[in-house]
């Protein structure tokens, strides 16, 4: 850590000359760099070997307002740290020093600084805490020790010792008599020096059996670690705060702690997550797999504590992103091994919860599961899924059957090992074909979205959507594309709607999805409509509480909305009608109102449109 003159060469004796021009405005005793000591520390050796007891000095001489103690030194602004350096007399040229005052990407007042990283304020200790055993051999105090969740010395594994044995008063940083004394107790017959040693108190080794795992620990925290241990490509650009923090974060989990930080943690749980990041992603899933398995309240519960990790606002948001991206592949690979005979969904019906507890209810489940119905709920977890759905202007489920016909190789990811699909697709993803479409405007007066021309021409599932896309990215159809926050299928248009032909595409075609529960949110989109409409139409039983895609294919064989029954006017070349909810007023056909739609039966709007049509 600290040499009382430094070692290496000194060009030009610059420093010895800065030290006699600043006389009187810094320390005359200078303090040498020593690996692992952190500002605090050296401000508290230094003092007492300058013969001060009070240690405020130091903040005196570097006429510091950010930080007013020693044991605030780890918050001050990167300036006062400087010239405190320049107080102490550290030489500024060694690699450790120089991230001493590195102040790369300082995050703010819930942070400290540490050897050129951030830690969270709440992991630094308040009191001075030692381990006897290496101030023995070199009497300086490692920044190391006063991160609270670590209780023992990561190099000697000696339990670290925060109080004095005599006084049982906690061991401060205003006074010091030196790194090795309790800072309370004068010697009887010299008030000037300590009169308790801590080196003369010798703390229990704690039993550490896994050397490798918390010398990986050390290797990011400690800068006098021996060896530094490599990590998985995830960690590449992690720093040792991150590494740390996500440690800590398994370890609690480990001993039931809340998330965060909390009294020091037990030597074998730091092993134990130590190893799981060693291993990574794999011993992270191990470790998450034997905690669900040994604890029947949070598998009764469906929960998985692991999985919180993803959404811990204490870890960074790319840790957060990879662990989120590491959950989904063990959900899924847990679910693969639970999927058995049939691909076809179940009964439906079911309500549909929180897709992620869900999906760990399926697999912890002793039953095996359908294929759809796992894909449709690892698509409602996936971020990107829901973002491709979104995209698109499509309900998730209805990925399920583009997906198997080779036009969605986004979510092979997601879907891998869960479903087939075509191994090399000869296209492009369906997003970027559809997107090579023009931008012109549709021909005045004639123009309709995809989405309307599909809902108004057939009951509008995975299947039939299909077989729209196969054809668009044919270029079958003429199309121009305008803007539409609600997705792709709105912003596609049909330049001439009255000579378009989408009888091939209209086959009734059944797909297993039907069978899947839908949000209201999904059945929001498939209808055009919003999730108030869609709750009215519950309200009034005219869907059931846990609708399903064949549920509400029934419900579209009796009911007509009435912006449905105008596009199948347009549709059927009957534009002269005028406003069509006076022609079907005027026909007596059944109708039904929600609070927010007026509904017309489906077989009634058709016969009339036939009808005129006749005429």
């Amino acid at each position: 850590m600290l040499d009382v003159h430094g070692g290496g060469s000194d060009a030009g004796g610059s420093y010895f000359e800065e030290r006699a021009r600043t006389v009187g405005s810094v320390l005359a005793v200078p303090m040498g760099e020593k690996l692992g000591e952190g500002l605090r520390e050296a401000a508290f050796r230094a003092t007492s070997r300058n013969a001060f007891r009070s240690t405020a000095i130091v903040v005196e001489l570097s006429r510091a307002k950010s930080f007013r103690s020693v044991s605030s030194i780890n918050e001050g602004a990167i300036e006062e740290l400087n010239r405190l350096v320049e107080v102490l007399g550290i030489r500024k040229d060694a690699e450790h020093v120089r991230a001493l005052l590195s102040n790369n990407g300082f995050a703010g007042k819930d942070w400290v600084r540490y050897f050129g990283f951030n830690i969270r304020r709440g992991h630094l200790a308040k009191e001075r805490r030692v381990a006897p055993r290496s101030l023995r051999m070199v009497d300086c105090l490692e920044a190391v020790w006063s991160l609270r969740p670590l209780a023992f010395d990561l190099k000697t594994r000696e339990s670290l010792l925060g109080h004095c044995p005599v006084c049982e008063r906690s061991l401060g940083w205003r006074r010091t008599y030196g790194p090795s004394f309790c800072d309370r107790c004068p010697r009887a017959d010299d008030p000037f020096r300590g009169g308790v040693d801590l080196r003369d108190f010798p703390q229990p080794l704690v039993d550490v059996t896994d050397d490798e795992a918390i010398e990986m620990v050390a290797g990011r925290l400690d800068p006098a670690s021996l060896r530094s241990v490599s990590l998985h490509t995830d960690m590449e650009e992690w720093s040792g705060g991150e590494i740390f923090q996500l440690t800590v974060e398994i370890a609690n989990r480990l001993e039931g702690n809340p998330a965060g930080w909390g009294k020091p943690l037990q030597a074998r749980s730091i092993e134990r997550a130590g190893r799981a990041i060693l291993e990574w992603p794999d011993g992270l899933q191990e470790l998450g797999d034997w905690f669900s398995e040994g604890d029947a309240a949070n598998l009764e519960g469906g929960t998985d504590v692991f999985s919180r990790l993803q959404s811990n606002p204490k870890l960074t948001r790319r840790m957060r992103e990879t662990l989120r991206r590491r959950s989904e592949h063990l959900i899924r690979r847990r679910v693969s091994v639970r999927i058995a005979g049939s691909p076809d969904a179940g009964q439906g019906g079911q309500p549909v919860r929180n897709c992620l507890t869900q999906l760990r209810r399926l697999t912890r489940g002793g039953s095996s599961i359908s294929a759809t119905e796992a894909a449709v709920l690892l698509l409602r977890a996936s971020r990107e899924a829901r973002h491709t759905a979104d995209a698109l202007g499509l309900p998730l489920p209805f990925l399920v059957d583009l997906f198997e016909a080779g036009l969605m190789p986004e979510l092979y990811p997601v879907l891998d090992g869960i479903l087939t699909a075509p191994a090399a697709p000869s296209s492009l993803s369906l997003i970027e074909q559809l997107c090579t479409v023009g931008t012109r405007r549709p021909l005045a007066g004639n123009g309709m979205s995809l989405w309307s021309v599909s809902f108004a021409s057939m009951g509008s599932n995975g299947p039939q959507w299909v077989e729209i896309f196969r054809k668009v990215c044919e270029g079958r159809f003429s199309l121009s594309q305008l803007p539409d926050p609600r997705g792709l299928t709105h912003q596609l248009h049909f330049d001439d709607v009255e000579n378009l032909d989408l009888e091939p595409c209209l086959r009734d075609g059944s797909a297993r999805t039907d069978k899947v529960t839908l949000t209201q949110g999904e059945i929001a989109r498939i209808v055009g409509k919003s999730r108030r409409v869609v709750g009215h139409l519950v309200d009034a039983e005219l869907l059931p509480v846990n609708a399903t895609g064949g549920d509400l294919g029934r419900f579209r064989e009796q009911w007509m909305f009435t912006s449905e029954a105008c596009d199948l006017a347009v549709l059927r070349g009957r534009r002269d009608l005028g406003k069509i909810r006076a022609v079907l007023a005027a026909s007596n056909a059944p109708t039904l109102s929600t609070a927010t739609v007026t509904l017309w039966s489906r077989p009634s709007v058709i016969g009339i449109l036939q009808r005129q049509t006749a005429s």
